[in-house]
């Protein structure tokens, strides 16, 4: 009797746990990106909400994106200082959160701070730089 390859039986446990954290991490940054790719969905709803101009509206997009990168630096110190676990934890506390605090805005400051600051962060935490420690 031969034993086949491909089956889960022969793969070893410390193999398994490997890919179940691939596969958690992939699902973690597939559903963070969302806060990344959907700007483009809120920003009308934005302008004819609040009846802000566009440079307004599109510089909460545009620090949001800036910072992202920029956090990601300290993110990525974190990481080495404090381990991946801590840091994605830390940031899947963070973003949602700020996400929340982005759905009762009320002025265009708030905005800054709780989408562009701190959804960034959170962002930056929970993605690549977070997830790749």
């Amino acid at each position: 009797m031969t034993s086949d390859p491909f089956s889960l039986s022969v793969v070893s446990p410390s193999l398994r746990k490997r890919w179940g954290l691939v596969a958690a991490c992939s699902a973690l940054m597939a559903m963070s990106s969302d806060v990344w790719y959907t700007a483009s969905v809120f920003f009308v709803a934005l302008i004819k909400e609040f009846g802000w101009d566009y440079a307004c509206t599109a510089s909460i997009f545009s620090l949001f994106t800036v910072l992202c990168g920029a956090w990601g630096i300290l993110i990525g110190h974190l990481v080495d200082r404090f381990g991946p676990r801590r840091v994605v934890v830390a940031g899947g506390f963070v973003l949602p959160l700020a996400l929340m605090g982005s759905g009762s805005a009320h002025a265009l400051w708030y905005l800054y701070v709780t989408h562009s600051i701190l959804s960034a962060l959170g962002l930056a935490a929970t993605s690549s730089a977070g997830c790749s420690g």
